[in-house]
């Protein structure tokens, strides 16, 4: 993950630690050359140190001035968004790790159900690395888990898609599309048992072996909300159950 904020920052210093040595080498070569011409005019040493001295102070002022102006200006460029400093770091870049993969019978994206609840008793298994396992303590307490996971097979993000349920170009915010900046799918399924560092579930609506993120149990009181506008989808969930993935938002 890399972090970065105000030229202040923690990137900042990062970055000049990587020229340190860089730095020192520079100002090597220019303290000597500067004793040597020094020297070669005056034929003075003492008169030599004192003149080298007084330049590299003056070098040293120009420099740190010159590159503190710079890292403030070039910051503005790179981060057009920040209008006010802040003591939070902003996130350009994120890594995640996965945490295990998951198992279905549903080898490629096409024919995949679209969703948890069209997938109705649809077995498959959930295999968790082994260094997770403690993070599995308790969870047969629950009878549902929300599986969050990369959608590995998923073509490159589009801001306008047009969704399995739907005939019309929608903003990708407003769909369940997987062609997203960040192709992140949650699948809601059902606990069946646990061996060890594998979980059997049910309504499986996932491809195989797509990488799993993170594991959180289903909670009606926490993941329920009342909702009286459902958008676009009102009028065209009765094609749930019918519709299948059909590749269109799959590699090529």
């Amino acid at each position: 993950m890399k972090m970065v904020e105000s030229p202040k920052g923690w990137t900042f210093r990062e970055s000049r630690s990587r020229s340190l040595v860089k730095s020192l080498v520079y100002r090597i070569v220019s303290i000597v050359g500067t004793g040597i011409l020094t020297w070669s005019i005056s034929r003075d040493v003492t008169e030599a140190i004192s003149i080298t001295a007084s330049i590299q102070v003056f070098l040293a002022i120009l420099y740190y001035s010159s590159e503190r102006i710079w890292n403030r200006v070039n910051w503005g460029k790179q981060h057009p968004m920040q209008v006010a400093p802040s003591s939070e770091p902003l996130m350009n870049e994120i890594s995640c790790r996965p945490i295990g993969f998951i198992r279905s019978p549903f080898k490629e994206p096409t024919g995949t159900p679209i969703q948890s609840l069209a997938a109705r008793d649809v077995e498959g298994t959930v295999e968790i690395d082994p260094k997770y396992a403690d993070g599995l303590r308790d969870i047969d307490g629950f009878s549902h888990l929300i599986l969050i996971y990369h959608c590995h097979l998923c073509r490159k993000p589009s801001l306008l898609v047009k969704p399995f349920l739907d005939n019309q170009t929608r903003g990708v915010f407003a769909t369940r599309a997987p062609a997203r900046p960040n192709p992140i799918g949650v699948s809601i399924v059902r606990l069946v048992r646990v061996e060890g560092t594998r979980l059997h579930i049910k309504d499986m609506d996932v491809v195989d072996g797509t990488p799993l993120l993170d594991i959180k149990p289903y909670v009606p009181e926490f993941d329920i909300a009342e909702s009286d506008k459902i958008g676009w989808y009102k009028g065209n969930l009765a094609k749930l159950y019918e519709a299948k993935d059909d590749g269109r938002f799959s590699r090529r």
